[in-house]
């Protein structure tokens, strides 16, 4: 019982300091690091001998909080990612994905853990260092305008993003010009 309320306690300075972090760091860096330190705590986890019960706590607890924030900058990340058009069609189907690696975990802990205590944490940590490794593969998108099409994700150079500070400001301008909008002239 004890386990259950500290592991909720976390998730309150998890997201709390999540905000700040990603809104000066970036949604990229900081998502990677988040999920790359719980996946090494979790490979570590199983190693620590039982009678040092306050650290494999510790440990777990850091697990918990780190992963709380990385899904709250990825989920973040995500968002701004996928173009307007099919942004609800991607984050649904990140969602659908997300559920069933929530569904069958309890399993692999389960079934694994009395033939071989240590394979759940090993295969769980594994799977938080591949994914933040994958997203080394996406681009930053803080400072980034969303964009509203597939095409536009396509053609979109974010170096330049990047590089210069002021291209966002620049980049929001132009869409949101107000000459491409239809004339309202009733007559």
């Amino acid at each position: 019982f004890d386990n259950i309320i500290c592991s909720g306690l976390m998730e309150l300075p998890s997201c709390t300091i999540t905000v700040p972090i990603i809104s000066k760091y970036g949604r990229k860096i900081p998502g990677m690091i988040f999920f790359f330190t719980a996946g090494v705590c979790l490979l570590v986890l199983p190693f620590i001998s039982s009678d040092m019960q306050w650290l494999r706590m510790t440990l777990a607890l850091l697990v918990k909080g780190l992963g709380s924030m990385g899904w709250a900058a990825l989920y973040l990340h995500c968002t701004e990612l996928f173009p307007t058009e099919v942004r609800i069609l991607g984050l649904g189907t990140s969602g659908v994905m997300s559920s069933i690696g929530s569904s069958v975990s309890p399993y692999i802990s389960n079934m694994l853990t009395p033939v071989v205590p240590w394979a759940p944490s090993v295969i769980f940590g594994s799977a938080s260092i591949l994914g933040s490794l994958a997203i080394t593969l996406l681009p930053e998108s803080k400072g980034v305008p969303m964009a509203d099409t597939i095409h536009d994700l396509e053609t979109r150079d974010y170096s330049k993003f990047l590089r210069d500070p002021k291209a966002q400001i620049t980049a929001v301008a132009k869409t949101q010009s107000y000459t491409s909008l239809p004339s309202l002239n009733h007559a």
